[in-house]
């Protein structure tokens, strides 16, 4: 299980790299972003699932809170986990 301050971590770096994504010109096309996107935002869902399940209620505020990231934005980043789940070995 992973803390407050490690899943906030987690959950910036990968924000981190979505915005890179966003802001490179050369995947601007719209196939070569929403892939490398929708893992991304894939990750951040999974990080959001883990939240849910290991944080109380006022760390998850906090954190959610302190990502700057509204419910709507929340439940996006849980669905694209839940639509694309991990690969199994």
């Amino acid at each position: 299980m992973k803390t407050l301050e490690e899943l906030k971590a987690a959950i910036q770096t990968n924000m981190l790299e979505l915005e890179k994504l966003e802001q490179n010109p050369w995947l601007q096309t719209k196939y070569a972003l929403g892939e490398k996107a929708v893992l991304r935002e894939k990750d951040i869902g999974q990080l959001c699932y883990e939240a849910e399940e290991t944080l109380s209620v006022s760390d998850l505020i906090r954190l959610k809170q302190t990502l700057g990231i509204d419910k709507h934005q929340w439940r996006l980043y849980k669905s694209r986990f839940v639509r694309y789940p991990p690969e199994k070995d």
